[in-house]
């Protein structure tokens, strides 16, 4: 197993609706192309390859398919720009290093659950890392050095270490690990439930989980981003068949895909009605 550098593609009709599309659903991640102007209202519909294995972060581990769609249903704790390495407020708005194994965290005030299930708190946080040190979950993979999660009161909460470890904040407080699960939600609806099931902060609400058909998400209106998400729903399409896929976008039936067929990208990127988006990311195969 080694690293290197990958890059995601997406391939999209209407370019300025793509563009404003990507930045309401956090997949520009700090933007992406200047100068556009995001779209209020309307429905997203992304064609993907595949179902994701779940929909719980906590059980994230690099499914590509489930990053498309959890990363609008969460919200990590921090942000990351990897275009310059730089660390951003999320749900947590500071943070501090006491010592070398000792973090406090401060969250974000105000912050809902989806589906009435009440404000984010220091509890539901030290919760979600906790069970993931716990049980081991796919997501531990980016915890193995924290030992555990303190609510220090509310808003606070103080993670320790294992051992020093200096990306912390990259590698745990971002992304599966770093995103917050409703405790009372989880408890109430159970691990098998909550899979397909979730409940999270992030700008979209899970309404439907159709396998091998489709996944749908709806516009969260007490999102604590005011004013965001511009869109009203996301329609997730699962098309196994990238060809089928590409043919499903040049008939108007979804406005997005990932993942096509490499043998394909040079003529679409010749084609005035596409567009083709690409850009590095960070993952092991």
């Amino acid at each position: 197993m080694h690293r290197r550098w990958t890059r995601m593609t997406r391939i999209g009709q209407a370019a300025g609706f793509l563009m404003a599309a990507l930045a309401a659903i956090g997949l520009l991640a700090g933007g992406g192309w200047a100068g556009e102007q995001p779209v209020r209202g309307g429905t997203l519909r992304i064609g993907l390859y595949s179902d994701p294995n779940t929909l719980n972060c906590m059980e994230s581990a690099g499914d590509p398919v489930q990053q498309n769609i959890i990363t609008g249903i969460f919200d990590s704790l921090v942000v990351v720009d990897y275009r310059d390495s730089t660390v951003h407020p999320g749900l947590a708005t500071k943070w501090k290093q006491v010592d070398d194994k000792t973090w406090i965290v401060t969250l974000r005030k105000g912050v809902q659950f989806h589906k009435g299930y009440g404000e984010m708190t220091a509890e539901d946080a030290a919760f979600t890392m906790n069970y993931i040190v716990k049980n081991k979950t796919n997501a531990y993979t980016y915890v193995t050095f924290v030992d555990k999660a303190e609510v220090v009161d509310r808003y606070t909460v103080k993670y320790t270490l294992t051992a020093p470890f200096a990306p912390f904040l990259v590698t745990s407080l971002f992304y599966g690990s770093g995103m917050v699960v409703s405790k009372k939600a989880f408890e109430e609806r159970g691990f098998k439930a909550f899979n397909r099931d979730p409940v999270g902060t992030g700008p979209f609400e899970f309404v439907e989980w159709s396998p091998a058909a489709q996944i749908i998400l709806k516009r969260f209106d007490k999102y604590w981003d005011k004013g965001k998400p511009y869109l009203d729903r996301i329609h997730y399409r699962i098309v196994p068949d990238a060809f089928v896929r590409l043919n499903m976008l040049k008939n108007g039936e979804i406005d997005m895909f990932t993942h096509p067929d490499f043998k394909d990208l040079k003529e679409l990127q010749n084609d005035p009605r596409f567009m083709v988006a690409s850009r590095p990311g960070h993952n092991w195969d």
